[in-house]
């Protein structure tokens, strides 16, 4: 499973950003996402370029994939907006109100906007962005996000009927690298 994830998400970024460099695109937008910050325990307010703190497999190789992007933008010009994100959640499904959420999941329409506004984010060189769902039990700062991008999210889960569950004890722990 280790292996797989480490193929994955280090060997597909850097193909991808080498693939760029090759055909001179000029532009990636890289998904990361928040685990790559889940070392800091709640309830502590995240700042939305806060140092990276992973755990587990996933996070590091997402962190690892921020490296590659920062290194492509920095050495070879490709600009790269990396984009933290959470769980999407489709708010159109009444079924995902059936079982209680993370408070940082968001709305799949605050999601692609945040992708279309990523599209057309001028100047840009290299940026890492947070984004997460809007409700009372945010505790990850999206007001550079908000600037970056010019993003504002529209929907707040709990007016959604959605319901929150605690965050899980074990983001601090120092498990970075699970066994295969």
């Amino acid at each position: 499973y280790n292996q797989m994830i480490m193929d994955t998400n280090i060997r597909g970024t850097y193909n991808i950003f080498e693939a760029a460099r090759q055909m001179g695109i000029p532009r990636v937008i890289f998904t990361s996402s928040l685990t790559v910050v889940w070392g800091y325990p709640a309830p502590e307010w995240i700042s939305g370029d806060a140092p990276a703190k992973p755990v587990g497999t996933y996070a590091l190789t997402k962190y690892l994939g921020e490296q590659i992007a920062r290194h492509y933008a920095l050495n070879h010009g490709i600009e790269t907006l990396c984009m933290r994100i959470p769980k999407p959640i489709d708010i159109d499904d009444p079924l995902s109100r059936e079982s209680s959420i993370l408070p940082q999941w968001i709305a799949f329409p605050d999601l692609i906007q945040a992708y279309e506004l990523a599209l057309d984010v001028h100047p840009l060189k290299f940026e890492i962005v947070t984004l997460a769902g809007e409700s009372s039990k945010r505790r990850w700062d999206i007001s550079r996000t908000e600037k970056v991008l010019g993003y504002r999210p529209r929907f707040r889960l709990e007016e959604l009927g959605y319901t929150f569950r605690e965050e899980p004890g074990g983001y601090g722990k120092s498990n970075i690298v699970h066994p295969s």
